[in-house]
């Protein structure tokens, strides 16, 4: 069982670097695709040239978001950017002496507990 934790520790910053863009990046795509609200960083989007094409692409996916399961369209996004958070946090702090890492291992449970939180009480949406 050591060896297992071993293994995953030692691991470079690149690839939880990696890991943690390719969680966000695969978060993203199930919520620019499948979520039927328009968030606001769609605003990005037209910045760079890109709203037509989003909204083409969204209007032949929305269809499809009616058959996949409610997690994965309304969990499964958020899920992916704690994990991301946590991965990155943890590969770049994880070999550091510095006692600031403890803080930063702290803001993990904070940040994804505490966004939920606001979200219950409508602080966020």
């Amino acid at each position: 069982m050591k060896s297992r934790y071993r293994i995953f520790f030692n691991l470079s910053s690149r690839f939880y670097i990696f890991l943690s863009l390719l969680s966000v990046f695969l978060g993203g795509i199930i919520y620019i695709l499948f979520r039927t609200s328009v968030p606001v960083f769609f605003r990005l989007f037209a910045y760079i040239g890109m709203e037509q094409w989003i909204e083409k692409t969204r209007n032949s996916t929305l269809i499809l978001s009616r058959h996949l399961p409610e997690w994965l369209v309304f969990s499964l996004p958020s899920g992916l950017w704690a994990f991301a958070y946590s991965i990155l946090i943890t590969g770049i702090w994880w070999k550091n002496k510095s006692h600031i890492k403890y803080f930063w291992f702290a803001s993990i449970p904070l940040l994804i507990l505490g966004w939920e939180v606001f979200q219950y009480y409508g602080i966020i949406s």
